[in-house]
C-alpha cells in the first residue's frame, strides 16, 4: 500500500519483511534500490524480553531508536518489541541488517519512504503499552506538528489474524495472515494533537503495541550522489540528480559548480539536467542544487577532479617513492569517516602478486575510461574498468595455449615453495605511457618442439609488449629473456620491472637458494625489444655465488641521471666479481659504477638475513644537503635505513662507501625498531619504505608502521611518530596518497593471511602523524579485502583504493551516497 501524498507529501515506497526464525540477526534487501534523502522504518519483534537491537545496513546509514518495548505479558519468555528509523538515507542498494542479543525468534518489517523529515524527524515520544485482550492499544501521544507519519507496530504472543485500526493500512504482517504475530501499520495525521495506534484480534491474546510519529519534510533538496571523482577529461562525466521535496509548483532547481550558476571552465560545467563535465582546475569542487522556488534553500555534492594520469609502475615512480600527490577524493576526513569502506571486487584466473596499475582516459571499444591493469601467476594479465562494480572487463590476454603452462612449485630445482600454487608473473609489470605499452615478463613450461619433450621440459621467462588498449603483442615481441649461464628454471623474475629513458629494466633472483643462482639485470631497448646489455651480480661460471636481486617485489629505482639501484641477497662477496648483501649502482647502460656493502655482511650472509629483501628509494635532493647533496635509503631485513650519498664519484672514487670490513662508510644509520635484526632470516623489512613531506613511512615484521623526519641531509631521531599496531610475517611496503603536501594519507596492507586463505587488512593512517589510524578493513564478511597474497603493493588512483589478492582485487573507497 502506497500512503497517498497528503499535508508534506509522505508516501510509501516500498517494504518488506522476513520472518527470520530462531538467530540473533538476520538480513534483509529492498527490492528496489532506495532514494536519496528518503527514511526507512525497521520494525521488529523478538520473541525475548530484554533483547537490546542493533540496526546496520549496507548504505551505512545511521538508524535510531524511536521504541524498544520489554513485553511480559506473553509468557514465560516475554517478546521484545522495536521501532528503529534511519533519516536522509544515501541512495542505492540496500541490505537491512537487526540483530538481538539472546537467541530466539526474530521477526520484522522494513519499509521505505519519501516526503519524511531529513533530520530530527520525530515528533515526542513514542507510546507503548501491552494487555491482554482482543484490542491492542499504544495509548496516546501527541503531536507538534500537522502531516505527520503515525507509525504503529502490533505483536501478539500467538498466530492471529490482524485488522488495522481505524485509519490506519497493515503494511506488513510476518507471518502472513492467519498466522501473524507482527503488524506494521501506518497513516497520515492531518493536524496535529494526540494519536494512538489500535488494531482488532482475531481472539483475545497477549499483545503489545507501540506508535511513533514523523515529522513531514519542508521545502528541501537532495542530490545524489553526494560525492564522485573523475579525471580531468571533457570525455568523463558525472550524472547529478536533485529530488525536491514539496516544490509547490514542481519549479525544480538551478545548477551550480563553486557558487558560479552552470559552472565555468575551470571549475567544470553543469547542465540544467545535472550532468556536470570536469574543467581545468583539479581539485574538490562544490555542486549546489537550489530551489527555484526559494533560493533559500539548497544541497551541494562534491565532485573531487583529478590530474593524474596514471600509475604506470611498482611504487608509483623511477624514484619507488610510493606517493601520489595527484589524489583529491581520499583525505584523512573521509577516509576515517562511515563513508569509507569495500566498493566491490572482480575476479582474476591466479594469485595477483603485482601491484595493480591504473591509466586515466583512455579509449577502449570506443569508450573512454579509467582502465585497471592486473597480471596473475597464472600468466594472464587483465584490462577491466577501473571504476565499474560489474567488473567490466575490456580485455584478457593470456600467454598460455597447447602444451604451454604455468611453473608449479615443484617445477623448482629445489622444491621450493616460496611461491605457490603456481608460478606464471610475478613482478609488477611497467606501462609506457607514450607509446601505450606494458609491458609484461611471464614464465612459463613448455613441452613443444623437439628442444622441450615432456620428460624435460623448458622454462621459459619472455619480455611481452602489449597495446594497452587492445591486449595485442606490439614491436615484433615477445622476446625470450636469455643470457649465457642464465637458467631460466632456476631464476625467479620477482622485481617489479622499471622503464626509464627508453630502456626496460628487468632483474632475477632465484627460486629460494637453489644453487647454482645469481642475481641477473637486464636491459632491453622499449621500441624494439633488443637486449641491450646484461649484467650478473656474481660470477655465474663457478660456485654457488647467490647475490640475487629479489628486493621483496620492489623494482630497480633511478635517480634523475638514469643510474638504475638494486640490492642483492645473501651469497659470496670479493668486490670485483660477486657483490652479495649490497646496494649497487648501474649507469643506465648497466656498467657498474658504485656500492654499498655493510661491514657485517658475513653475518648477515651467514644467516641468511638478506639486504635483498627491501628495495632502494631514491630520496629527493631537497631533503638532502651541500655535503651530501643526492640521498638514498636502503634496507632490508637487518631492518637498518641505510643512507647513502649516491653522488657521482670520480673515477676509482665512490660515494656510497663500498665495503670496509670495520665501518661502514654511508651517511646515517637508522634503526627503528632496536636491536636490528642479524640472526632471524624471515625478520626485519621487506618491500621499500615510502616517502611524501619530509617524511619516511617504514615498517617490518612484528615492527609498528615508524614515521621519520628528513631534513639538510639528515633522519631525525627518534621517529616522529608510530602506528599503534604492528605488522605481522613479511612486513608491509608503505604508500602515500595526498593533495600535494596536505592531506596526506599512509595506506599499508596487513597480509598475514597469504599463508592460507586470511583476507588482507587495508589500513590507512594519517601521513602528518600514523599514531593517528583512519581506517582498517574488516578481516571477514562483506567489507573484506580478498585473501592475501606475500609482498603485495595497495594502489591508490581516483578515490579508490585497489587491493590484489588470491584470484581476485578488491576495490575500496567512498560510497556515493
Amino acid at each position: 500500500t502506497n500512503l497517498a501524498p497528503t499535508i508534506g507529501g509522505t508516501t510509501l515506497v516500498q517494504h518488506t519483511s522476513k520472518d527470520a526464525g530462531t538467530t540473533t540477526s538476520s538480513s534483509l534487501a529492498f527490492n528496489l534500490n532506495n532514494t536519496t534523502g528518503n527514511w526507512i522504518a525497521v520494525v521488529i519483534r523478538a520473541g525475548r524480553s530484554g533483547q537490546v537491537f542493533t540496526v546496520t545496513d549496507s548504505r551505512r546509514n545511521t538508524y535510531h531508536q524511536a521504541v524498544q518495548f520489554n513485553v511480559t505479558v506473553d509468557g514465560p519468555n516475554g517478546d521484545t518489541l522495536g521501532i528503529f528509523y534511519a533519516e536522509n538515507i544515501a541512495g542505492g542498494a540496500n541490505t537491512i541488517t537487526v540483530s538481538d542479543t539472546i537467541s530466539g525468534t526474530l521477526r520484522f518489517a522494513i519499509l521505505e519512504y519519501s516526503g519524511v523529515a531529513l533530520a530530527n524527524s520525530m515528533d515526542g515520544t513514542a507510546a507503548t503499552a501491552q494487555g491482554i485482550s482482543a484490542s491492542p492499544n499504544s495509548g496516546n501521544l501527541t503531536t507538534t506538528a500537522s502531516g505527520d507519519l503515525l507509525l504503529g507496530a502490533n505483536l501478539t504472543g500467538n498466530p492471529t489474524s490482524f485488522t488495522a485500526g481505524s485509519g490506519y493500512s497493515v503494511e506488513e504482517a510476518v507471518p502472513a495472515k492467519p498466522n501473524t504475530k507482527l503488524i506494521a501499520e501506518d497513516q497520515i495525521q492531518l493536524a496535529a494533537g494526540t494519536a494512538s495506534a489500535s488494531a482488532l484480534l482475531g481472539a483475545s491474546d497477549s499483545w503489545a503495541a507501540a506508535l511513533a510519529a514523523f515529522k513531514s519534510v519542508s521545502l528541501n533538496v537532495a542530490v545524489s550522489p553526494r560525492r564522485a571523482a573523475v579525471t580531468m577529461s571533457a570525455l568523463q562525466t558525472v550524472q547529478f540528480t536533485a529530488t525536491v521535496f514539496n516544490d509547490p509548483s514542481n519549479s525544480g532547481v538551478v545548477w551550480s559548480v563553486d557558487n558560479n550558476n552552470g559552472g565555468t571552465a575551470t571549475s567544470g560545467t553543469i547542465s540544467t539536467a545535472g550532468l556536470y563535465t570536469p574543467g581545468s582546475l583539479p581539485g574538490v569542487h562544490t555542486i549546489t542544487a537550489t530551489s527555484v522556488a526559494n533560493a533559500a534553500v539548497s544541497a551541494s555534492s562534491s565532485v573531487a577532479v583529478t590530474d593524474l594520469a596514471g600509475v604506470y609502475m611498482h611504487h608509483n615512480d623511477v624514484q619507488r617513492t610510493g606517493q601520489n600527490l595527484q589524489e583529491y577524493a581520499l583525505t584523512p576526513a573521509n577516509v576515517g569517516s562511515s563513508a569509507f569502506t569495500k566498493l566491490f571486487s572482480c575476479p582474476t584466473d591466479g594469485y595477483v602478486y603485482a601491484q595493480p596499475l591504473w591509466v586515466a582516459n583512455l579509449t577502449v571499444g570506443g569508450v573512454n575510461r579509467n582502465v585497471l591493469f592486473l597480471a596473475t601467476e597464472h600468466d594472464s594479465v587483465y584490462a577491466y574498468d577501473a571504476d565499474s562494480p560489474s567488473c567490466i572487463l575490456l580485455w584478457k590476454t593470456s600467454f598460455l595455449g597447447t602444451n604451454v603452462t604455468t611453473m608449479s612449485w615443484q617445477d623448482t630445482v629445489n622444491g621450493a615453495t616460496d611461491l605457490i600454487p603456481e608460478i606464471g608473473i610475478t613482478s609488477t609489470p611497467v606501462i609506457d605511457a607514450a607509446t601505450k605499452t606494458i609491458y609484461v615478463v611471464a614464465k612459463t613450461k613448455e613441452t613443444i618442439g623437439t628442444g622441450c619433450p615432456m620428460a624435460s621440459p623448458c622454462y621459459v621467462n619472455r619480455l611481452h609488449a602489449l597495446d594497452v588498449t587492445t591486449g595485442a603483442e606490439k614491436f615484433g615481441g615477445p622476446v625470450v629473456i636469455s643470457a649465457t649461464n642464465f637458467d631460466s628454471r632456476r631464476h625467479f623474475n620477482r622485481p617489479a620491472l622499471l622503464l626509464n629513458n627508453g630502456t626496460v629494466y628487468v632483474a632475477f633472483g632465484s627460486h629460494a637458494d637453489g644453487c647454482n643462482w645469481q642475481g641477473w639485470l637486464f636491459g632491453y631497448d622499449a621500441a624494439s625489444l633488443t637486449q641491450k646489455f646484461v649484467q650478473a651480480t656474481a660470477d655465474p661460471t663457478s660456485g654457488c655465488n647467490g647475490a640475487a636481486i629479489w628486493d621483496g617485489g620492489a623494482g630497480p629505482a633511478s635517480d634523475a641521471s638514469g643510474n638504475v639501484y638494486v640490492i642483492t641477497g645473501n651469497g659470496t662477496y670479493n668486490g670485483t666479481t660477486n657483490f652479495s648483501e649490497s646496494t649497487l649502482k648501474y649507469s643506465p647502460s648497466g656498467t657498474l659504477l658504485d656500492w654499498f656493502t655493510p661491514f657485517n655482511r658475513s653475518v648477515l650472509d651467514a644467516n641468511d638475513v638478506d639486504m635483498g629483501s627491501a628495495g632502494v628509494l631514491i630520496l629527493p635532493d631537497s631533503v638532502a644537503s651541500a655535503a651530501h647533496p643526492h640521498l638514498a635509503l636502503a634496507t632490508g631485513k637487518i631492518d637498518i635505513l641505510y643512507l647513502l650519498d649516491i653522488s657521482q664519484p670520480g673515477p676509482g672514487q665512490t660515494t656510497m662507501g663500498k665495503f670496509n670490513s670495520t665501518t661502514n662508510n654511508d651517511v646515517q644509520e637508522v634503526i627503528p625498531v632496536p636491536p636490528p635484526n642479524t640472526t632471524l632470516s624471515d625478520g626485519g623489512n621487506y618491500g621499500v619504505p615510502a616517502f611524501w613531506n619530509g617524511n619516511i613511512y617504514t615498517t617490518g615484521q612484528n615492527y609498528p608502521l615508524s614515521q621519520f623526519t628528513i631534513a639538510s641531509g639528515s633522519i631525525l631521531t627518534p621517529a616522529f611518530a608510530v602506528s599503534t599496531n604492528t605488522f605481522p610475517p613479511r612486513g608491509a611496503t608503505p604508500s602515500v596518497s595526498a593533495s600535494g603536501t596536505i592531506n596526506g594519507v599512509v595506506w599499508v596492507l596487513d597480509i598475514s593471511g597469504w599463508t592460507g586463505t586470511g583476507s588482507a587488512v587495508l589500513y590507512a593512517y594519517d601521513a602528518t602523524n600514523v599514531a593517528n589510524m583512519l581506517y582498517s578493513s574488516p578481516a571477514s564478511g562483506t567489507a573484506a579485502a580478498g585473501a592475501a597474497v606475500k609482498f603485495t603493493v595497495p594502489t591508490v588512483a581516483n578515490g579508490k583504493v585497489y587491493v590484489p589478492g588470491q584470484s581476485t582485487v578488491s576495490v575500496f573507497g567512498l560510497l556515493p551516497n
